[in-house]
């Protein structure tokens, strides 16, 4: 189950840009909302700055261990 979430997660990222380019509103919007940590509007200068997760937010939640925690 993790190497195919693992496969999973690396061909969203392949196709990422592509497929980001081809989307509008709320498609985009959806597309970006798991790789989105945080973001910052600078209304001044007119700059968004975004703070991208390495591996995107719905991925963290479908890895599971069987093996007990520390604690």
């Amino acid at each position: 189950m993790l190497e195919a979430e693992r496969r999973r997660l690396a061909q969203l990222a392949r196709d990422f840009p592509g497929l980001a380019k081809r989307l509008h509103g709320l498609e985009l919007r959806e597309l970006l909302r798991p790789w989105l940590h945080d973001a910052q509007v600078d209304l001044a200068r007119r700059r968004l700055t975004l703070c991208i997760n390495r591996v995107p937010a719905a991925g963290l939640f479908v890895v599971s261990s069987t093996q007990p925690g520390p604690g």
